[in-house]
């Protein structure tokens, strides 16, 4: 059974996750 607060905390470490992926990736593609 899936809670409001599991929901919610599912979704920040997705966001989390994503918004970390994507500023490796534009660090690694501005390496000057």
């Amino acid at each position: 059974m899936l809670t409001a607060g599991h929901a919610a905390i599912n979704l920040a470490l997705m966001v989390a996750s994503l918004f970390a992926i994507s500023l490796l990736r534009y660090r690694l593609l501005n390496t000057d």
